[in-house]
């Protein structure tokens, strides 16, 4: 019965550390850009497309590319936060800009690092 238990406490710990260790490693690919629309998007294809000045965490400008699909302008001062995957071919291709995300969140002004708020404006 003790080796029992022992097992599946083994066991757990070690599923938890692959799952924690495979969240870590995401981040590690994935990196957070925060970006303030500025002027109205382009409307092509069917979507809306944004061309915009965004910052990674660490203060890094870049030009990031997206389109937004259900075909409704974001407001002009909405800031949101994007995660994009640098290693992606079409991001790899095109130096200085990330063109294919992975998503796009609208967050509040609050939660903009104040550094990069500063350099937004």
């Amino acid at each position: 019965m003790m080796k029992k238990i022992l097992s599946i406490s083994i066991l757990t710990i070690v599923l938890g550390s692959i799952l924690t260790g495979c969240s870590f490693a995401n981040k590690l690919v994935n990196e957070t850009y925060y970006v303030k629309i500025t002027e109205p998007g382009k409307e092509e294809d069917g979507g809306i497309n944004y061309d915009l000045k965004g910052f990674n965490e660490d203060g890094d400008e870049m030009s990031i590319l997206f389109s937004s699909n259900d075909n409704k302008q974001i407001p002009e001062g909405t800031y949101l936060e994007i995660t994009a995957d640098k290693d992606k071919d079409a991001n790899k291709h095109t130096s200085g800009k990330i063109s294919l995300i992975n998503e796009y969140k609208i967050i509040e002004s609050k939660d903009v690092p104040k550094e990069i708020k500063e350099k937004l404006e």
